[in-house]
């Protein structure tokens, strides 16, 4: 591999295809759309990156900045015809040179707590999100302050913490699969995972939500914090195979897009690198199982909605395990002319793991942007596969007035249509 200053992959980063600079990517980077700055571009922050490794540039706030802002959404990956593995090279190079201290000291305390602390204890995400809800709209949020006040506006609305069995047969049983419920998923809208549970029995498949599982290590992953993604991706991996190494169902398209990755993830070491293949070989979005085993057979017959039905798609899903046609297959099969396309469906939302809190700014102009173009579809629902993007709609919507569409993930959507009917 070629590290002169010309290339484009950093010197000591894993050999890479190399960006050739096509400027294909440019059209397809929502923080690019929004300020038009090459440093703020996949091929900008490239080269930043080769100027990093190589000692030409300092990594100073102003440099990182550029870094951090990135959402990383991997929408460039798509696009890319050199087939540059972009978010890898991002992900190596928050963990190399770490991150600015340039945004504010609540982004930071997301930036960190949130991965190592919060997101990875139920019981302290939903406290936090109960007590979220209890402080908005009172005396004492107009007390915080202002980056505090931002983050408050993201707390879910709608929060659901069902009871999850060890087991659910199927009657008759097709087949057994396992449940990866995920820690945001289940502990602030456990309801997803219930939903999801109910039509995998529909179609025949006892599920096992086996014990030992523990948080993905995405958001870790993101903010370059790899070694602790790959601590817990050997103890969802020698859990799931003590309980029995069956395919994995994800309902979150951010935990199943790591979960896939962790064959790349650990293939440095010898004792974990062919188990951690065979892992992610067995990881299905919930979209891509449904596809395959039957969803059609079901949902022939359901009544299409009274009213406009769109499809975003999760960045995550969509980008990085380039799973687009089966979730809007699905949606398209329920609300059959109620369904309207989503202009620039794939561009993020400006959830993207703790983006929207740790990137505020730059999260709610693409938040808007996303309001603007469901405001055009006249849809009385958004259907989408990733908690992260629900609540940023969620809360999208409900900050410009919009109360009277509904955002809903897509178990839950064919729950309803299984059910005989739509929620108004």
């Amino acid at each position: 591999m070629n590290h002169s200053p010309t290339s484009s992959n950093p010197q000591g980063f894993l050999p890479e295809p190399q960006c050739v600079h096509c400027g294909l990517c440019l059209a397809h980077c929502p923080t690019y759309l929004e300020t038009g700055d090459e440093n703020e571009s996949p091929r900008g922050r490239l080269y930043l990156m080769r100027a990093l490794e190589t000692g030409r540039i300092a990594p100073t706030e102003r440099v990182l900045g550029h870094l951090d802002l990135c959402l990383d959404c991997r929408a460039c990956e798509v696009a890319c015809p050199c087939g540059v593995p972009y978010g890898k090279l991002l992900e190596q190079a928050r963990e190399r040179w770490g991150a600015s201290h340039a945004h504010s000291f609540v982004g930071s305390l997301w930036a960190h707590w949130g991965p190592s602390f919060l997101f990875t204890r139920p019981w302290a995400l939903r406290t936090a999100v109960r007590l979220g809800n209890w402080v908005r709209g009172t005396a004492l949020e107009r007390l915080l302050p202002q980056s505090l006040r931002e983050s408050l506006r993201l707390v879910p609305r709608r929060m659901g913490t069902h009871h999850l069995p060890d087991r659910a047969p199927a009657f008759p049983e097709k087949g057994k699969i396992a449940l990866f419920h995920g820690c945001v998923t289940q502990s602030v809208s456990g309801f997803i995972n219930q939903a999801a549970i109910h039509i995998l029995n529909r179609l025949g498949f006892t599920v096992d939500c086996w014990k030992g599982q523990v948080c993905c290590g995405a958001l870790h992953a993101h903010s370059g914090q790899l070694a602790r993604a790959r601590e817990l991706a050997k103890r969802n991996l020698t859990s799931w195979e003590a309980a029995g190494g069956l395919p994995i169902v994800v309902t979150a398209a951010g935990c199943g897009s790591i979960l896939r990755e962790y064959g790349e993830l650990l293939r440095g070491e010898a004792a974990w690198a062919a188990r951690a293949r065979l892992f992610s070989e067995k990881v299905y979005d919930l979209s891509v199982w449904l596809d395959q085993h039957g969803i059609d057979k079901l949902l022939r017959g359901v009544k299409p909605p009274p009213y406009r039905v769109t499809y975003h798609e999760a960045c995550h899903l969509a980008h990085a395990q380039r799973v687009r046609e089966e979730p809007k297959r699905i949606v398209q099969m329920v609300a059959g002319p109620s369904f309207v396309e989503l202009p620039e469906a794939e561009l993020c939302c400006g959830s993207a793991g703790v983006y929207n809190l740790v990137q505020p700014a730059m999260a709610r102009r693409l938040q808007q942007r996303k309001i603007n173009h469901i405001r055009t579809t006249g849809a009385g629902c958004v259907v989408t596969t990733n908690p992260g993007c629900m609540y940023q709609i969620e809360a999208g919507l409900v900050e410009v007035g919009i109360t009277d569409v509904r955002v809903v993930h897509l178990s839950e959507f064919l729950c309803e249509a299984l059910a005989g009917g739509h929620a108004p």
